[in-house]
């Protein structure tokens, strides 16, 4: 990120200090002597949320420590994941006695004239969080090392300033939580249908010492399901103004899911021969339906009566005991499957699914689930027998309803509070950053962190294995398009060549198939990452305005400077920067016709580039893609070459009348140049 370098070099300038020359680092660890009860609490970095300086533990036994975890920490700690540091899994600690992941650097001590609480704000700031991305290295998953860390620069404002910003930072962050807290009511459903339906549970009633007689033992012999609290819901269910029916008379239909073994394996199958197959993880702890599932099944495995059909209850059977029992509604329109691990059930007329859905899932929230689970393979389930047995009220159908209508406007409640609250929390901290930064200095950084997370994000999607198969959600592709609509408007001004290129390539970005589908289209990655990496780049490329023509050239690669030099110092820019691309071609063309002298045709363009660097065999390896960044790296020079071909070795196929200015084609010709020193490096 050349424009943020030049960012962090502007304000190193002033009052500007390295993290490393205020603060101390512990590299304490423990051999867990300390804990004579054999248990700890834990911190591992998924423990974070992220941004928010909140952070939960495990107890774990000393027996059963993670190897990870070995180090201490104090109160006031704050503590820094070194793994994707930009996400902003940092915290305070605030108790004693809690050992983290060594993924974590540790905070001990800073100087006088520090608000420890003001340095942690700073450290959630984007400008510390994109100066530790800047100082990370790997793909996927940047990590960065304790030495990094400590050469971030921290904005120093007067004692008295620190104090006032890290005050109403905690205003707001208290703020926060009560929206949270508040939305998290409107989600918390248990006792809104207990009250509709005129139950209650006694969740403190949890004597663990009662007596039973034998003549009320039935087929169970655990103590809990006799215990007083639940033999009482029970009681109230049977006694209820409403019928208590058993959910196997309330269903016309209950099955259990398709079994997939590694046969039925269909993850690299084109998309017209597979389906999704729905897991435990495809419903959430609130009951929605997600499908951000990656496992898929073969067509050809299944048959019309295996598929999920609307208005289907989807009951999650198997899982940890806790979770068992999460319920939700199929009402997608996707065609996919549910596994062996999931019930589904259809449920006769006059009975609502959604009220079915939402009572089930508070016998989950009351743990009543739990206790009926049989446990098998480390796994706990409801069999369809036990679960055809649960008895539910049942309302008339407007009162189930008038429940699922009311269910539905909470949720839309508890989305509204919640947005509203992220927002908050967003300006409070663009506030911060501003008093820290400067308007200007906000402003450049703000840009090009936009910059840098869609780049980053486009890029981890061209680096996964099977890119083409991969699908994405409504949500993804809105969040993508918004993105790129964002940055192209910041830059319609300044850049209108770029800014027509990101709008145009986000309109074919994504291909959405007849059941909703929607998947990607590498070719447009590339054309989207050219424009993302020259505005990252802007002012600090070589410019024909600002340097000699021997200062210009001497970055571009031999074979582009005898392609277009000339043409470029003529004027022709369009033409230059279209024959820098027809040299590239050019140049493969011969690596193909070297590595497969037997082919009676030579591919041209895009599929040229698709057979050298991204066919199965690989013909042309770039890297060592024996490792997965290697992978990683190798399929994301196979989608710029692609892509190169697509969008800029014949512009005019594009636009018949499209003007470069100078600046322009020498973006295109350094581009080019690049992929050029990249075969180089590759020996091809």
């Amino acid at each position: 990120m050349p424009k943020f370098r030049k960012i962090i070099k502007d304000i190193q300038k002033d009052r500007f200090v390295r993290l490393g020359d205020i603060a101390q680092f512990s590299k304490e660890t423990s051999d867990y002597s300390e804990y004579e009860s054999g248990e700890f609490k834990y911190l591992e970095i998924s423990g974070v949320s992220l941004g928010l300086n909140k952070y939960r533990t495990t107890t774990v036994s000393v027996s059963n420590a993670p190897s990870r975890a070995k180090m201490k920490t104090q109160d006031g700690d704050i503590v820094i994941a070194l793994t994707r540091p930009h996400r902003g899994a940092i915290a305070q600690i605030k108790e004693s006695g809690v050992i983290s992941s060594t993924g974590f650097s540790v905070i001990r001590k800073v100087v006088t004239q520090i608000d420890r609480e003001w340095l942690l704000f700073v450290l959630l700031s984007n400008l510390s969080l994109q100066q530790m991305l800047q100082r990370s290295s790997g793909g996927n998953y940047p990590a960065i090392i304790e030495d990094e860390v400590k050469r971030i620069y921290i904005p120093i404002v007067d004692y008295s300033k620190q104090l006032q910003m890290a005050a109403n930072m905690r205003t707001k962050a208290k703020e926060f939580d009560a929206q949270i807290q508040t939305s998290n009511s409107f989600l918390n459903n248990t006792l809104f249908i207990l009250e509709r339906v005129g139950l209650t549970f006694d969740k403190d009633n949890n004597n663990l010492a009662f007596a039973i007689t034998r003549s009320i033992v039935e087929d169970r012999i655990d103590a809990d399901y006799y215990s007083p609290r639940f033999v009482s819901f029970r009681n109230q269910i049977e006694q209820s103004r409403f019928p208590a029916i058993p959910v196997g008379e309330i269903s016309e239909k209950i099955v259990s899911g398709f079994a997939a073994g590694k046969q039925d394996q269909a993850d690299d199958l084109p998309e017209d021969q597979r389906v999704p197959h729905l897991r435990p993880f495809s419903i959430t702890p609130e009951g929605e339906l997600s499908f951000e599932t990656k496992k898929y099944v073969p067509k050809s495995r299944l048959k019309s009566e295996d598929y999920c059909k609307k208005n289907e209850v989807i009951f999650n059977n198997t899982n940890s005991p806790d979770l068992v029992g999460k319920t939700t509604v199929f009402d997608s329109d996707v065609l996919c499957a549910a596994s062996n691990h999931m019930t589904r059930i259809t449920v006769k007329k006059g009975v609502n699914p959604y009220y079915v859905a939402a009572f089930f899932n508070v016998l989950l929230s009351i743990g009543y689930w739990k206790l009926l689970c049989t446990n098998f393979n480390n796994q706990a389930g409801v069999n369809t027998d036990t679960l055809k047995r649960v008895k539910i009220p049942l309302p008339p159908k407007e009162i189930q309803d008038q429940i699922a209508a009311e269910l539905m406007q909470r949720r839309s409640q508890a989305n509204v509070l919640r947005r509203q609250a992220i927002k908050e929390w967003a300006d409070a901290k663009a506030q911060f950053e501003q008093e820290l930064l400067g308007e200007k200095i906000m402003n450049s950084l703000f840009k090009n962190m936009q910059i840098n997370q869609l780049s980053g994000r486009l890029r981890q999607i061209a680096g996964t294995p099977n890119v083409l198969s991969m699908q994405f959600s409504a949500v993804d592709v809105a969040g993508i398009r918004e993105s790129i609509i964002t940055i192209a408007n910041e830059c319609k001004a300044d850049d209108p060549q770029i800014a027509r290129q990101l709008l145009a390539a986000k309109d074919i970005l994504f291909a959405v198939n007849q059941f909703g589908q929607a998947f990607i289209n590498p070719y447009a990655i590339g054309e989207i990452l050219f424009g993302l990496d020259y505005l990252a780049a802007k002012g600090q490329a070589p410019s024909a305005e600002k340097q000699t023509t021997a200062e210009i050239w001497s970055y571009i690669h031999p074979l582009i400077q005898k392609s277009s030099k000339k043409l470029f110092e003529d004027g022709h820019f369009a033409n230059a920067a279209e024959d820098a691309f027809i040299e590239l071609n050019s140049r493969a063309k011969a690596i193909y016709k070297k590595l497969v002298p037997s082919a009676a045709t030579v591919p041209d363009g895009t599929d040229l580039m698709h057979k050298l660097f991204g066919s199965n065999p690989l013909l042309c390896p770039v890297c060592d893609t024996g490792t997965e960044s290697g992978n990683n790296y190798q399929q994301g020079f196979h989608f710029m070459t692609a892509g190169a071909m697509s969008a800029l070795r014949n512009p005019k196929a594009h636009s018949n009348d499209e003007v470069l200015t100078a600046e322009e084609a020498l973006r295109r010709l350094m581009f080019a140049s690049m992929l050029m020193y990249k075969l180089d490096e590759a020996g091809l």
